[in-house]
């Protein structure tokens, strides 16, 4: 896991476990994760993964007709956090007759990070919402309503007060020896990698869902859950948007429950398409997907392409999958699923 992704993933767990607060993953993306940013979600929150979102390169301010600024996201305070792993590992192993291995491998990672938390006041997000419309014929708008695409706004994050520098490192010393060919070898490796975060650095965000409401009119609900849509569709009868409350039981984004027995719930739900295919369709995906066992590159490559193939609506043919089934878009949210936990 690359360094900055085990960091922050590290500082989530520590300032909010189990919670709605998602660690960036990507130190290049950070400007893209301020309040009011809105992102994307590329897959739901599930028991082996929190939800995932992609940037975008607008803001919800962009979306909303000219007028008055909100107030500026309030300091909730400083935190420090530091991480220190240092992990010795001995290995001795013998084969009869034939082989002789010792060896050591060492990791040291250590950081300390400063951060504080911001974010938008509900005051400030009511008077936005009641001062300003959304800019109906906004381009972005348009395209993720044709769609139908979640939309989500940043409202708080963690980042860092000053710019700090990460390092890690590795170390492995190996002797082998054969004893038949009276050959001795030795072998060592060092491994140091160093990481700069610079000043007001996203670490961590969450997030709340963008509700819309006719051709102009929004909201962003406290609670929200997977049913709901932005681009929010009336019955006969319902209640205004202003006094609109949400029919099914919600639940806030990231709740998870860990028992047994939701897991098995949760597996038999996310891949029941899957089993609508034949045997001769399940054993070659099997195979393909066998394939990539171990090899997190080619497995983050085709999660990648399968999301933005389901977010073009695009037909896919990709070299790890067999070429002789017709993919569904139900299909595909199960083979994410599955890489979602291989990776």
């Amino acid at each position: 896991m690359p360094m900055f992704e085990d960091v922050t993933r590290a500082l989530a767990r520590q300032l909010n476990p189990g919670g709605d607060l998602t660690p960036l993953d990507s130190l290049i993306d950070f400007d893209r994760f301020y309040p009011f940013c809105l992102v994307l979600r590329k897959r739901k929150s599930t028991l082996f993964w929190g939800a995932r979102y992609v940037r975008t390169d607008y803001t919800l301010l962009d979306l909303l007709e000219p007028g008055s600024s909100p107030s500026d996201p309030i300091d909730r305070g400083n935190f420090s956090y530091k991480n220190t792993l240092d992990a010795q590992v001995q290995v001795h192993l013998k084969v009869p007759k034939m082989m002789k291995v010792k060896g050591t491998a060492g990791r040291s990672q250590s950081s300390t990070l400063e951060v504080r938390t911001f974010r938008v006041t509900p005051t400030a997000l009511e008077n936005l919402c009641k001062e300003r419309k959304l800019s109906a014929d906004h381009s972005f708008l348009k395209e993720m309503r044709k769609l139908r695409e979640n939309i989500y706004v940043v409202m708080e994050v963690v980042e860092a007060i000053e710019e700090v520098t990460l390092e890690q490192s590795n170390n492995a010393n190996t002797d082998v020896s054969l004893s038949l060919a009276l050959l001795g070898l030795q072998r060592s490796m060092n491994n140091n990698n160093v990481l700069t975060i610079p000043k007001g650095c996203v670490l961590a965000y969450r997030v709340r869902q963008l509700i819309v409401y006719g051709k102009d009119k929004w909201d962003i609900p406290h609670i929200c859950n997977d049913s709901m849509e932005t681009f929010f569709k009336p019955r006969a009868g319902a209640r205004a948007p202003a006094e609109f409350v949400p029919a099914i039981l919600t639940v806030p984004l990231g709740e998870m429950h860990k028992d047994f027995k939701t897991l098995k719930e949760e597996i038999q739900r996310e891949t029941q398409e899957l089993e609508k295919l034949s045997p001769v369709e399940r054993s070659s995906l099997l195979t393909s997907l066998s394939h990539l066992l171990g090899k997190k590159k080619e497995l983050q490559d085709l999660e990648q392409k399968l999301e933005w193939a389901l977010h073009k609506g695009q037909q896919v043919t990709l070299e790890a999958l067999p070429k002789d089934v017709l993919w569904s878009k139900n299909a595909m949210d199960a083979i994410l699923y599955f890489l979602g936990a291989l990776t």
